[in-house]
């Protein structure tokens, strides 16, 4: 019996993790799909594919260099061509078959995953078509998928055990969800190895952050819109002078291993001075010892010099030293020189940068959000409040545990779980502070904390 599909992917195997996300976005949105991972053992590679292709309702082409240089792809997108059913993405700028360059693609170069999935199932839906009586469910499963690959996406930029396994509680089919259990058995793996070689974790793990602070402090793409507040400010004016301080004695040092250098060079030419005198009397010596001098004279002028020649031989070997030491010093002294001018600019500010506010109970003793590491935050997904957190846990280099709240009804849980002590911040919009702290502090002392 003949089966019919939605969909036919057509890609390169370089591609076959973003065909794979496709398929899954294509399901959670309500279509079937096939594509060369379905064929069986014995089948006939080009005529299986022609079946497949010939039985989908729509061919969807992931246009990469890999693939446009592709036999099999170009064939497959030229059938579907002929057959009406072609629909190409641009994943990555490349040259197209002559016969395609000119046909419409959607276009997902330079787009985060995330959005080039929902962009695309978006683009082929029209065409797709979906029936009155599954409107309804399409439309809570695209929300659903732009929900799932939106915290999918916030676990991928925190690249923590908690984060993936926040994603899993809330998404245990989702799209990603084999991805993101991969990702979460690696990083367990790992930790497990690194306890096990290395008993003082906490120490470890302790200066991993600390360094993964200072880069994003100094590395950050947006490190121009947040550095110059004001107590970065007075940490980034600290370390320029500290490293002023270190380029000042490294000048001094420098001059001191000059100087050195020169007199070794002095001593050296003294040295090889008293050798060429005494090679000339070890010569006079020689030619006259028969009769002018006993052997036990001449003797003693061949271990004098021997001496000498000794002399000589550590004194090139310590200025050989010293000249490599100078070396190292002038490479440090540039390298410092050139991180004192890229921390001078850096410096700008970023006031105003984040709106969202932060409830927390006064109890905690905490009263500056830059002290909530470690902390979990009550949020709606999809909400700028959750962009901001993400993104001001990130900067600072702070600790974050999610609880994520999605759906129906999900302000009105959130701040019951905030009550229950779900959580040790509530998230909420700066127009929403004052109706939620009448609510919440009738009942508790709170206080409200602005991100800076």
């Amino acid at each position: 019996m003949k089966r019919e599909y939605d969909v036919f992917i057509s890609y390169k195997r370089e591609e076959h993790t973003l065909a794979t996300q496709l398929g899954a976005a294509l399901a959670t949105a309500g279509y079937s799909h096939v594509s060369d991972v379905n064929l069986k053992h014995g089948d006939h590679f080009g005529d299986a594919i022609d079946r497949m292709i010939r039985n989908s309702r729509l061919v969807i082409v992931l246009w990469t260099p890999s693939s446009s240089s592709s036999d099999w792809v170009k064939n497959e997108a030229r059938l579907a061509d002929k057959l009406g059913k072609y629909f190409g993405v641009m994943v990555e700028k490349t040259v197209l078959p002559v016969d395609l360059e000119f046909k419409h693609h959607q276009d997902v170069v330079n787009i985060p995953f995330s959005e080039a999935l929902v962009k695309i199932v978006d683009a082929v839906a029209p065409i797709l078509g979906v029936s009155p009586n599954t409107r309804s469910a399409a439309e809570t499963r695209s929300t659903t998928l732009n929900d799932d690959l939106r915290l999918f996406e916030t676990a991928e930029r925190l690249g923590t055990v908690t984060s993936y396994e926040a994603y899993l509680s809330n998404f245990s089919d989702g799209v990603m969800t084999d991805v993101a259990e991969e990702r979460l058995k690696r990083l367990k793996t790992v930790s497990y190895r690194i306890r096990k070689g290395f008993p003082n974790l906490t120490a470890i793990a302790a200066i991993a952050a600390m360094l993964t602070g200072i880069l994003q402090v100094f590395f950050s793409e947006d490190v121009d819109r947040w550095l110059s507040r004001n107590s970065d400010l007075d940490i980034a004016l600290q370390k320029a002078n500290d490293f002023e301080k270190k380029f000042a004695k490294g000048q001094e040092d420098l001059k001191k291993v000059e100087n050195n250098i020169a007199n070794l060079v002095r001593e050296r030419g003294n040295h090889i001075a008293k050798i060429a005198k005494m090679k000339e009397e070890l010569d006079r010596a020689e030619s006259a010892a028969a009769g002018l001098f006993s052997p036990e004279y001449v003797s003693e002028i061949s271990n004098n010099l021997s001496e000498l020649r000794s002399e000589l031989e550590k004194r090139n070997a310590e200025v050989v030293e010293k000249t490599i030491a100078l070396r190292e010093l002038k490479e440090i002294v540039l390298k410092q020189q050139q991180e004192i001018r890229e921390l001078r600019g850096k410096v700008v500010s970023i006031e105003g940068r984040f709106e969202a506010r932060l409830i927390v109970d006064v109890h905690i003793g905490v009263k500056d959000s830059r002290h909530l590491d470690g902390a979990s935050v009550c949020v709606i997904v999809g909400s700028k409040e959750y962009d901001e957190i993400v993104e001001y846990f990130s900067l600072y280099g702070l600790q974050l545990f999610l609880q994520p709240f999605t759906g129906s009804n999900a302000e009105n849980r959130m701040v019951d779980a905030y009550r229950k002590g779900v959580c040790d911040a509530l998230a909420v919009p700066n127009g929403m502070v004052d109706n939620i702290v009448r609510e919440i502090g009738a009942q508790r002392e709170i206080l409200v904390l602005q991100l800076s």
